[in-house]
């Protein structure tokens, strides 16, 4: 009973799957073919507005950037420039969950009080067996 349900719901989950996708790759060309009329250069970072006939359009274009927080932290040594550090980046800390739990549990519960958690919604991945 059970294993019926499960496969009728991951059939239903890969239907939608590749709905989505199809959509996905749908609207992505669509997006392709207006970045390419109204002229979108991909390594300019800005907004720009469009108003042409019932539609108004606006194309929002980001450059992500990684940064390598070591070399950073070189750089800035090298030459007395620490004080920038907090103006120029954003620092984000994040639990490395193999080392949190080889922690001593009395160190690890010092640094509750400065951990938020929430669970996440779950991911799923379902591929049928051939």
């Amino acid at each position: 009973m059970i294993t019926e349900k499960v496969e009728a719901l991951a059939e239903a989950w890969l239907a939608a799957k590749a709905v989505e996708t199809k959509a996905i790759d749908a609207r992505r060309l669509v997006e392709d073919k207006l970045n390419a009329i109204f002229g979108a250069n991909p390594g300019m970072e800005g907004t720009n507005e469009y108003a042409l006939g019932k539609y108004d359009c606006k194309v929002v274009q980001r450059i992500a950037r990684k940064v390598d927080h070591e070399m950073v932290g070189v750089i800035s040594a090298e030459h007395g420039l620490e004080a920038l550090l907090p103006v120029v980046f954003r620092w984000e800390a994040s639990v490395n969950l193999k080392a949190w739990n080889a922690l001593d549990p009395e160190v690890s519960r010092l640094f509750l009080q400065a951990i938020t958690t929430k669970p996440n919604r779950p991911s799923f991945k379902i591929s049928e067996r051939e």
